[in-house]
C-alpha cells in the first residue's frame, strides 16, 4: 500500500510491533516481492499465495496505481448498484463468459511430461473453475450454504487467438529458464509471453524457483484511480493475470499426475483469480476481529465471518474471532485451506467480483466472441509500439512500433493514425512490401507534449490503400506514458525521513543540464531509533535548468514502510510539494524543470470556476478575463480515462455540452503552455 507520512501520523505507530519487524529483516524468514512471508503452511512448508506481497510491489513501483483505500473507496459505490440492481430483480441469469490463454512455460520437455503439461490438464483447470465459479450441483464446487453463490462467471480457452486465427488457448513457449524467480516473472515471462490482457484473461503456468521456492501462485489486483487526470493503470498492464505453479493447476480427478500436497484440486487458481477479480483473503491479512459496516478491516463481504489468521486445514468449527458472529469459513476459496474443503463464494463476493469485471479497467474489456473459432484474413495487420521512454525533463519522445502482416495479402504500405490523449488525430503512412508473419519497425515523427501524465493511442486504419483491417482487436494501442513537470523556484528544499536501517539508503540531487551534482547523502548509521533525525537539505537551483533527484536503497525495500515510516518530500521555496515518495524498491528518480512560469498563466488558473455544478446540459469554465484564454481542457472520469479533449480558440470554446457523458463525478483539467488545473464537477 502506497503510504506517504506526515510527522503527527507517524507517532501512531505502535514502537513494539516496528522492533519485531526491523529484527526480522536479516533472518531466514522467506521473503518474496522484498515482504516477509508470515503464512506459510505448517505441515508442508508451502507458501498458498503471494498476491497481497505482490500488490504492495506494483504500488510500490507504480505510484499511479490505486493504493487499497483508493481502489475501494472507487468500488464500494459499484457494488451497492450491482446489489441494488439485484435486489430489485434485474442482473440475475446474465453470465459473464472471460475468454482464457494458458500459458504453458517449459524448457523443452515433451508435451505432457513435467512442467510443459498436457493438453488435459489445462482442460481440467478450466473444468474447476466453471464448478467453482458456477456452484454447479452434483461437482466438487457445490455447496449448500445459505450465503453461497453461483458467481455468473465462466471461463473458455480462447478459440480465437490474438491474429484472428484459430487457437486452442494453450500457449506452449520453451523459455529455456527452469525455474523462474519473481524478478524474471515480472520482466521477461510474463511480457514476452502476454496476449492483450484487455481481451484475454491470462494465466501462466511455469515451475517456480528462487524467491518463489514452495509458493504456490499469485494474481494481479484489479484496479482503478480516483484520481482525476491520473492513469487508470500504473503502468503494470503488461503483468496483468494470474500465475500458477505447475503442480498445483488441474486437478488429480481428471487428470493425474504429479501435485504438491493438499492442491491437486485445482483451487489454487480458484483462489488467485478470486484476487484477480477484486476478492481478498477472508481475514483480510491482518489479525483484527474488529468489524464494521463495510467489512473494512477484513475482506469487504460481511457475509464472510471476522477471522483473525488463515486456516490450512479442514477442521470444522475454527473460531479465531470468538467475539464476532460466525465460525472461521474454511470452506471459502479465500482461506488458505487445503483443495478438498473448498467450495464456497459468497453472495457480497459475487458481488464485488460482478462490479469488478463490469467497472474496471482491462475486466470490463474481454471478448467473449474469442471463445468462438478464429478465421483467416486477407488485410490483417498487428501493431505492437515500443515502451516510450522520455529522458529527464524533455517534452519530445519517439514513438516507434513493431507492424507485422497477419493477413494473407502482402503488405505494401499501412496508415497508422496516432494521438495523444484522444487529441487531434495524424496519419503516417508506411510503405514496404511485407509478405504473411514478417514484420517491419515504424518510427514517427518525433512528438511534443505538455507535463504531466498522458496515454499515447495509435491504431491502423487502411492497409493497401483504403481496405479497412479486417481484425481490428490486435492494432489498437493505449500506452501511458509522463512528461516531467515545471516548477519555478530559487531554492528547492530536500527532506529524507530515512527508516532504522540508514545504511541501505543513498541519494543524489543533480543537476542534469550541467551535469553536476548538487547534493548527495548515505549511507547512514544503522540505528534502533524509531525516527531517525529528518534529514533536510537546501539547493540553490537556476531556472531554465533540469533537475533529477534519485534515491536507492540497497536492499531493495524502500524507505517505507516495512522498517519505519521513512519517506522524502521535494518542495519549492514557496513549499509546493514537487514529489514525495519514499515506498519503492531498489531506486526511484523524480525529474523536473526549473523555468520561469508566466505570471498570468497562474493568476489566470487560480481564478477560474465551473458553472452550473452539477450540470445536466452544458457545462462552462467561468474567466475574470476572457481576453486571456487557456490553451485546452481534457475531461476524465474517475478511472482516468480521457472523455473529451478541447482546445480553447475563443470564448465559445469555454463551453462544453455534457450530453454525450452519462452521470457521475468528472474531472476537468485546464491547460496553459506552462501550468493545469484540475476541477471536479458532477453530471445529473
Amino acid at each position: 500500500m502506497k503510504s506517504n507520512f506526515t510527522i503527527p501520523f507517524i507517532f501512531a505507530f505502535l514502537v513494539l510491533p516496528f522492533v519485531v519487524m526491523a529484527q526480522n529483516k536479516n533472518n531466514n524468514a522467506p521473503k518474496v516481492f522484498g515482504k516477509t512471508i508470515e503464512s506459510v503452511n505448517p505441515e508442508t512448508g508451502l507458501i498458498k499465495c503471494v498476491s497481497s506481497e505482490y500488490e504492495s510491489f506494483l504500488t510500490k513501483n507504480n505510484p499511479d496505481r490505486a493504493n487499497t483505500e483508493a481502489f475501494e473507496a472507487w468500488i464500494a459505490p459499484q457494488i451497492a448498484k450491482i446489489k441494488a440492481g439485484r435486489q430489485n430483480g434485474r442482473n440475475t441469469n446474465v453470465v459473464i463468459t472471460i475468454p482464457v490463454v494458458v500459458h504453458v512455460i517449459h524448457s523443452g520437455q515433451a508435451i505432457g511430461t513435467g512442467r510443459n503439461i498436457s493438453d488435459a490438464r489445462v482442460q481440467s483447470q478450466i473444468t474447476v473453475l466453471n464448478q467453482d465459479f458456477r456452484r454447479m450441483m452434483g461437482t466438487p464446487g457445490f455447496n449448500t450454504n445459505p450465503v453461497g453463490a453461483d458467481v455468473e462467471i465462466e471461463f473458455c480457452l480462447a478459440q480465437t487467438g490474438p491474429d484472428g486465427q484459430a487457437t486452442n488457448g494453450i500457449n506452449r513457449v520453451n523459455l529455456g529458464n527452469t525455474i523462474w524467480n519473481s524478478t524474471n516473472v515480472e520482466t521477461i515471462l510474463k511480457p514476452q509471453t502476454q496476449w492483450n490482457p484487455n481481451q484475454y484473461f491470462n494465466i501462466w503456468v511455469c515451475q517456480f524457483g528462487g524467491d518463489l521456492n514452495d509458493v504456490l501462485g499469485y494474481a494481479q489486483f484489479p484496479t482503478a484511480s480516483g484520481l482525476g487526470g491520473m492513469p487508470s493503470d500504473g503502468g503494470s498492464a503488461s503483468t496483468d493475470g494470474v500465475i500458477i505453479e505447475w503442480r498445483a493447476f488441474g486437478t488429480s480427478t481428471l487428470s493425474p499426475g504429479t501435485y504438491f500436497t493438499g492442491t491437486d484440486r485445482g483451487r489454487t487458481t480458484t483462489h488467485e483469480i478470486g484476487h484477480s477479480f477484486g476478492l481478498r483473503h477472508i481475514w483480510g491479512d491482518n489479525d483484527s476481529c474488529t468489524v464494521n459496516a463495510t467489512d473494512s478491516f477484513q475482506d469487504y463481504c460481511p457475509d464472510t465471518p471476522a477471522a483473525s489468521q488463515p486456516n490450512f486445514s479442514c477442521t470444522a468449527g475454527l473460531d479465531s474471532c470468538p467475539s464476532s458472529p460466525g465460525l472461521d469459513m474454511t470452506a471459502n476459496y479465500m482461506d488458505y485451506s487445503i483443495d478438498t474443503c473448498m467450495n464456497i463464494f459468497t453472495l457480497d463476493q459475487k458481488n464485488r467480483m460482478q462490479a469488478v469485471l463490469v467497472n474496471s479497467p482491462r475486466r470490463n474489456t474481454f471478448n467473449s466472441l474469442f471463445c468462438s473459432v478464429g478465421q483467416t484474413y486477407q488485410y490483417n495487420g498487428r501493431l505492437r509500439m515500443d515502451p516510450i521512454v522520455v529522458s529527464d525533463c524533455n517534452t519530445t519522445f519517439l514513438a516507434s512500433f513493431i507492424l507485422t502482416n497477419t493477413g494473407t495479402v502482402t503488405m505494401t504500405s499501412a496508415v497508422i493514425s496516432y494521438s495523444i490523449d484522444n487529441g487531434p488525430v495524424q496519419n503516417y503512412t508506411w510503405t514496404g512490401s511485407l509478405p504473411t508473419n514478417a514484420q517491419a519497425s515504424v518510427f514517427l515523427p518525433l512528438l511534443t507534449a505538455s507535463p504531466g501524465n498522458h496515454v499515447f493511442n495509435a491504431n491502423i486504419s487502411t492497409i493497401n490503400g483504403s481496405n479497412a483491417d479486417q481484425f481490428s482487436f490486435n492494432d489498437t494501442i493505449n500506452e501511458p506514458f509522463k512528461i516531467a513537470g515545471s516548477y519555478s523556484t530559487a531554492q528547492v528544499t530536500l527532506q529524507i525521513q530515512r527508516d532504522v536501517y540508514g545504511s541501505d539508503t543513498t541519494w543524489s540531487f543533480v543537476n542534469v543540464t550541467t551535469g553536476t551534482t548538487l547534493a548527495s547523502g548515505g549511507g547512514y548509521t544503522d540505528t534502533n531509533t524509531f525516527l531517525p533525525e529528518l534529514i533536510t537539505v537546501n539547493v540553490p537551483v537556476q531556472l531554465n535548468n533540469c533537475y533529477t533527484f534519485t534515491i536507492n536503497d540497497s536492499f531493495d525495500d524502500g524507505i517505507c514502510c516495512d522498517y519505519g515510516p521513512g519517506y522524502y518530500n521535494i518542495l519549492t521555496a514557496e513549499g509546493v510539494i514537487i514529489a514525495t515518495g519514499g515506498n519503492f524498491t531498489t531506486t526511484e528518480s523524480v525529474s523536473f524543470n526549473n523555468v520561469a512560469l508566466n505570471v498570468n498563466d497562474n493568476n489566470l488558473l487560480q481564478s477560474i470556476k465551473l458553472y452550473p455544478n452539477p450540470t445536466s446540459g452544458n457545462l462552462t469554465i467561468a474567466m475574470p478575463d476572457t481576453t486571456i484564454l487557456p490553451n485546452q481542457f481534457v475531461i476524465y472520469n474517475t478511472l482516468g480515462q480521457v472523455m473529451a479533449i478541447q482546445k480553447i480558440s475563443t470564448e465559445s470554446d469555454l463551453t462544453f455540452d455534457t450530453s454525450s457523458i452519462s452521470s457521475g463525478v468528472y474531472f476537468i483539467k485546464v491547460m496553459t503552455d506552462t501550468n493545469s488545473k484540475t476541477l471536479q464537477f458532477i453530471k445529473k
